[in-house]
């Protein structure tokens, strides 16, 4: 039993020390293509570091200006640099890993941007199993630290659970509407959604904006990591709360829906506020005409050339140097 466990050991020591070797001659273990960009910026000295969804880089062929919300937004503060860390999806909980390895640099950027979208606080959103990216989160844990060696062997060992939300939760996760339960996913999520309708419309917006929002989410949680992390290293921290189509909203639900998401914002807004952030409240800036997401049935952030303008310049105000 003693032999075979120097065995063991000794078997581990070797692999390892292999991927120790592996991780010199590479120079990182493991890496995505935004946490690459991520590390390709910092070694640059870049000034802005911005974080968000899909809003961030969508763009419609049918506008004249084919530019995103952050290549605007260059345009606007060209003393500026900024890189563009954006996925379809991505949300507080995944900003957070990211702020912590800007933390870990020795070339922190002066200031990050993190774009906060209300609906990514819904259970369609928040519980969506592909919405998780638990391998993405493990991958920026490692980096920049005295054990990202380590990434790959435990990667090939499977050592990590990147399946922390199954279907049939997702699915059965309640849906609310002004803190009543109204339902659950399924009910909402379906292919009987592939048909639009007024009701389904309706649905919809229920779905992805009437919750309640309360300070003990994990999102909000992870939105506070965000700051405390980029505190101690003196980087400025600022969020903004991505527009909604809230004309819309209120044609489909009436007033409840501006009634709800302003105390929705409110909670985002305290929590950013009290932690020593700055938060800019876009969400009702916009108007319908200013939003693409009829092209994909029902509602999203997704802005035409005008709101991304906007927005863009809105955001330029906040970000100028000597703000």
């Amino acid at each position: 039993m003693k032999h075979l466990s120097v065995k063991l050991f000794v078997f581990l020591i070797l692999v390892l020390g292999g991927q120790w070797l592996v991780f010199a001659l590479q120079g990182t273990s493991i890496e995505f293509e935004q946490s690459a960009n991520l590390r390709r910026a910092l070694n640059e000295g870049v000034d802005a570091v911005v974080i968000g969804d899909s809003t961030l880089h969508y763009r419609d062929e049918r506008d004249t200006d084919h530019r995103n919300i952050v290549s605007m937004l260059r345009g606007f503060v060209p003393s500026l640099s900024f890189v563009r860390l954006s996925n379809g999806a991505y949300m507080p909980d995944v900003y957070a890993p990211f702020c912590r390895r800007i933390a870990r640099d020795a070339r922190p950027p002066k200031l990050v941007i993190l774009e906060v979208n209300m609906r990514s606080f819904s259970p369609v959103w928040d519980m969506r199993p592909m919405n998780q990216f638990e391998k993405e989160k493990i991958t920026l844990a490692f980096h920049n630290t005295p054990y990202q060696f380590l990434l790959r062997p435990l990667m090939a060992l499977k050592a990590f659970n990147f399946d922390v939300v199954t279907q049939e939760e997702y699915l059965e996760h309640p849906v609310t509407s002004g803190g009543d339960i109204v339902g659950q996913v399924k009910d909402f999520d379906n292919d009987r959604f592939n048909t639009f309708s007024e009701e389904n419309l309706q649905k919809k917006f229920t779905l992805s904006y009437m919750y309640g929002l309360n300070s003990e989410h994990r999102k909000i949680r992870s939105i506070v990591e965000c700051i405390e992390a980029l505190k101690t290293v003196g980087v400025r921290t600022l969020f903004y709360i991505t527009p909604v189509d809230w004309e819309a909203g209120v044609e489909s639900l009436g007033a409840d829906f501006t009634t709800q998401l302003q105390r929705n914002v409110r909670v985002v807004e305290q929590a950013i506020q009290q932690r020593g952030g700055e938060v800019v409240d876009l969400s009702q800036l916009l108007s319908s005409a200013d939003f693409n997401w009829r092209v994909d049935l029902y509602p999203n952030e997704h802005l035409a050339q005008r709101g991304r303008e906007i927005v863009a310049e809105r955001l330029s105000h906040e970000v100028a140097p000597g703000k």
